[in-house]
Parts: C-alpha cells; structure tokens; sequence
C-alpha cells in the first residue's frame, strides 16, 4: 500500500510506503497472457458507455501501475469508462461510503475496513456476483480471502497481499561473527543481546532487535499481535465469538518482548530510535543501526539501493519446543470491495474479478509495488525468483499465515492492543494486569457487535 490518512482508532492501522523507483515496464507486453474468467466479453454488447467511479489510496508511481491495468480494462470493454481518484484520507471514502453518492468501487489499503463496513451494510455481499460468474475463490491464497469476508460472507476480493518476516543486516551479522540467522526464539534474543552496543552512559549505539519496531507506531502490524500467535496464543475465538486478549501465551509473548527494554531502558530505546530518520527513510534499520526487524518484504524494494543486498530474509523463529509455529505472520491485502449503495455493482464486479484474477496483472502490479502474489499459482517473474522474496510468498500459504480477527470492531482490538503494548514495555503495569484489563475492554467491545 502508499502512504494514507487514516480515521484514529477504529481507523487507524495502515502499512505505509514509499514510491518505489524505476519507470514502468509497458503493461500490453505484459498481458498477453490468458486472462482468466472469460470476462473480455462482459460489455462489448452495450451500445451506451458506463461510467465506474473507483477510489484507491495507491500514490506516485504505484497509482500510474494501476491506471494501466484500468487502461487495459477500457480496452477489452469499450463500453466501460473507469473514473479513478486517488484518496488517501480514508475519513473522505467512509464519509462517502455513508452517504448516498458512494463510489462504484474501492480499493482500501489494509482488509480492517472489512468487517467493520460489512457489520455496518455498508459493503455488498459477494457471494451471489461469485456464484453467477463461476469464480473459484480457490484460486486466491486462502488468508487472503479471509480477510475479504466478514461472518461466512465474502465482501471483497483480495489485491497484492503482503506479510512479515525476520529481516536482518547480513553484514551486522557477520562483524559480530555470527555465522547464521537464528532459528529459534531463544537464539534470536541471544543475538539480539550481541549484536547491540552501548557506551558507558547508557546511550545505545547499535541494537540487535527491537522488539516493537516498526509495529503499529510506524503504522505497520503491531508486533504483539503477531508474536501471541508465535506462542500459540490467540486473539478471538470465532466459534464461540469470545475475546481471548489474556491467553497465558498471548501473556508469555508480550513478557518476551518487555525483557528488551527492561535491559536497555525505555528511554534508552525511544531515544535510539528517534536518533535516525522516519520509518523507510534511512530509519535505524535502513541506516545500520539495527541488526533485525519483524518486517515486510517491501524491504527488498524501498530500502537504500546499497543496502538491499545486504538484507536477508528467514521465517520468524518461533519459542524452543514450538517450531511448528516458525514463520508465523498476520497476512493482510488490498481488498476491492463495492459499496452497498453503489450505482453499477455488476459493472463493479465485472472489474474487481478482472483486476484480481488475470495472471498478467497479478505479476506486473506485484513485481513493481514489491508485495506478493493474490493468486496461488502466477507466472514466475524477477521478484518471485529473489529467494528472500519467496520466503515471504512461502509463509503466506502456511497454516501459520493469520488473518486479523474478523470482528466488527477490528479496528478499535488492534489500537487497544498496540496502546496496551506500548504501555508495559514504558513500565506501567505487568503484562498480565495489561492484558487483563484488555480483555475486559474488548469484549465490553464485543458484546455490542
């Protein structure tokens, strides 16, 4: 995704980037693949052309990729003019989305949006423009149709995924003369303590790992959430549609996390942290400063040309004795989905199943935005053959690839999570009193969806 404007809590998590550098490959040379669903012929019957307002948040060269995919869609539809504009201020789309002008089409930049629009009315249920155009959702990576649908219903479909893994500077690495990634939680933590460096005053010059960086402050995943699964905690139990925030792994995960800056000191760490640039601009990361983050493959892309090749890339370690769990991660989309008071849903359908199914778009848009592939099986390109970037692709088909809960307030668990973790990692509170009080107040949550 680009860089957005997001509504504060409820609306508040969104996985910035930058514009990725380099001009754009001609798409016509790329699309000469079999496009998949039939759908050329959708329109060319009409004789009156139809005009499809489409609201997106990609910016800079992203927004110019995706105007050629609409381009192309004109072409085999001459019947159909697609009018995109490029919203990055999410309040604008939710206001519009409530008000009885709504675009045809949107494209949000995270699958938060979902659950919480669809437990609304606010998105048109899917299932019917599926079941009538033969569209085997099969054909999608499954976490990422997770995150389209909202209780048993698919209310959009999914759009250039993407996840987390470990990143690490392999140079750090090898000055330290440590010979390989870690593989397990344990190692990663001893590493972690080698590969930082402090001065007599306390001042950290160099760290291992951060544990909250760049998390939900930088406007990426917040790391709890991912690392409670590590542990083989949980977060929602949809059969029984129960907050589980206070599992005693959910617990063990954030007590891991604290044990960083109880060593080095809160203040120590923040000061760190804001000694080098903005996130994915000569950040601690990016600058060399720090030697491993829980992060995305984007990297591979927007970090310094010079550095990128230093960057390597593994499956997050999970505990000792719960290595089923390595390479746990949220996997998140882009979800197209079609307001409910939307004037031409068909129409709207027609493109989204285009846009997200051709395997031609799928690897052109992909290569160039860095984030992976919606659909199982696409052609092999550049990107796809860069092994760091395949192990990002290989954990996003994993039992281990989680889809946020689907709840109606989605967007409030996540902004309490992260406010939850950032407090017992700045000393106040244990982190089972933090959690206990999370539990209380997400499900005091729940129990009004």
């Amino acid at each position: 995704m680009s860089n957005v404007t997001t509504v504060p809590s409820a609306f508040s998590r969104v996985r910035s980037q930058v514009c990725r550098p380099g001009a754009a490959l001609a798409l016509s040379g790329l699309l000469v693949l079999p496009i998949s669903g039939g759908v050329a012929h959708a329109h060319l019957a009409h004789d009156n052309k139809i005009t499809l307002t489409f609201e997106y948040q990609w910016i800079g060269p992203q927004e110019g990729y995706l105007k050629q995919v609409i381009a192309r869609y004109e072409k085999l539809h001459p019947n159909i003019v697609i009018k995109g504009s490029n919203v990055t201020d999410t309040t604008k789309i939710i206001t519009a989305l409530s008000g009885g002008k709504p675009p045809d089409i949107v494209d949000f930049g995270l699958g938060q949006f979902v659950p919480e629009l669809a437990s609304k009315g606010a998105l048109v249920d899917l299932g019917p423009y599926i079941k009538a155009s033969h569209l085997n959702l099969n054909a999608y990576v499954p976490a990422g149709v997770g995150v389209t649908s909202f209780n048993g219903h698919v209310y959009g479909l999914p759009f250039a995924n993407f996840n987390h893994g470990l990143i690490y500077n392999t140079e750090l690495f090898k000055q330290a003369g440590i010979s390989h990634p870690p593989t397990t939680l344990e190692e990663l933590t001893a590493d972690a303590y080698r590969l930082t460096k402090v001065d007599k005053n306390g001042k950290i010059l160099q760290m291992g790992f951060i544990p909250d960086w760049p998390g939900g402050a930088n406007g990426q995943a917040v790391n709890l959430v991912d690392f409670a699964w590590l542990f083989g905690g949980n977060w929602y139990n949809d059969k029984s549609r129960q907050v589980t925030a206070d599992l005693p792994q959910n617990v063990k995960a954030l007590e891991w996390e604290t044990q960083f800056y109880k060593k080095y000191g809160a203040k120590n760490i923040d000061n760190f942290v804001k000694s080098a640039g903005a996130y994915l601009s000569n950040d601690v990361f990016a600058s060399g400063k720090l030697a491993m983050a829980f992060d995305g493959e984007w990297w591979l892309d927007f970090a310094p040309p010079k550095f990128i090749s230093k960057i390597g890339a593994v499956p997050f370690p999970a505990p000792r004795g719960l290595s089923k769990y390595t390479g746990t991660s949220f996997i998140d989309t882009n979800p197209q989905v079609i307001p409910a008071n939307a004037a031409h849903k068909q129409e709207a359908f027609d493109f989204i199943k285009f846009e997200t199914t051709d395997p031609g778009i799928c690897v052109y848009f992909n290569q160039r935005v860095f984030n992976l592939p919606q659909l199982k099986d696409v052609p092999a390109s550049a990107v796809s053959k860069d092994p760091r970037f395949k192990i990002f692709a290989d954990i996003a088909n994993t039992p281990n690839a989680h889809v946020f809960p689907r709840t109606s307030f989605a967007g409030e668990m996540d902004t309490d999570i992260q406010n939850a973790e950032a407090a017992v990692l700045h000393g106040q509170g244990t982190a089972a009193s933090a959690l206990h009080s999370l539990q209380t107040t997400l499900q005091n949550s729940s129990s009004g969806q």
